[in-house]
């Protein structure tokens, strides 16, 4: 991956404010909970949970229902782990929920340490980027990423983790995540020739890290 990573990474850190403020609404505003109480609360965690899990991009019912269940009877040790620092202990139980692979156990970690009322600039520093598809897309289409690893635990996933490192200048990995707000609002994927509905527009002009893609230009 090219030096601009370090650019655009600089960039999508200064968003953090938009971003906050974009999840207040998408979040915590559309799910009626409390982001300064909802960790503590069963009912507003639970509201939360059942939200990370439907953002699969084919959720399954079995997989919705066997990962509430789980939330729900796991959620006092849950509350502990996340009162405590041990993030290890913490990544795995969350992980282990049935419907819950690295995109949505990262997610339900970020959301944790960034938004709420535990926010911890020190533990966000410990925290995978959720890879989905938009971010994967981000680091192949504009930064010439060869591969990126979706499959957690294993050895590439986290080796491709900790190079993410080399170009945050010792800021929180994690913020990298913007590129999915990025995928799915100014560079969408758009219709090749064997698919028959567009899927969106690459707003060039409008985009955060238009300067930093190597793609810069080529569309709106």
């Amino acid at each position: 991956m090219p030096n601009k990573l370090n650019d655009a990474f600089e960039i999508l850190f200064s968003k953090k404010e938009e971003m906050e403020t974009f999840f207040d609404y998408y979040l915590f505003k559309k799910l009626k909970i409390n982001k300064n109480e909802f960790i503590c609360d069963k009912e507003q965690f639970m509201k939360f949970i059942n939200f990370s899990l439907y953002t699969r991009r084919t959720p399954k019912n079995e997989d919705i229902e066997k990962g509430m269940n789980y939330f729900d009877s796991n959620y006092n040790e849950i509350l502990q782990l996340i009162k405590g620092t041990n993030i290890d202990k913490l990544r795995q139980k969350i992980y282990n929920a049935q419907g819950v692979g690295q995109k949505i156990g990262s997610l339900i970690l970020e959301i944790i340490y960034l938004y709420s009322n535990f926010r911890n600039d020190e533990i966000a520093k410990q925290l995978y980027v959720p890879i989905d598809i938009h971010v994967e897309r981000i680091f192949v289409e504009c930064f010439n990423a060869k591969y990126v690893p979706k499959i957690y635990p294993s050895n590439n996933f986290i080796k491709f983790q900790n190079i993410l490192n080399n170009y945050t200048n010792g800021k929180a990995r994690i913020y990298f995540d913007y590129f999915w707000f990025i995928g799915k609002m100014f560079c969408a994927k758009t219709t090749s020739e064997n698919e028959k509905v567009n899927k969106g527009y690459k707003l060039c002009n409008y985009c955060w890290i238009k300067e930093c893609c190597q793609n810069n230009g080529k569309w709106l």
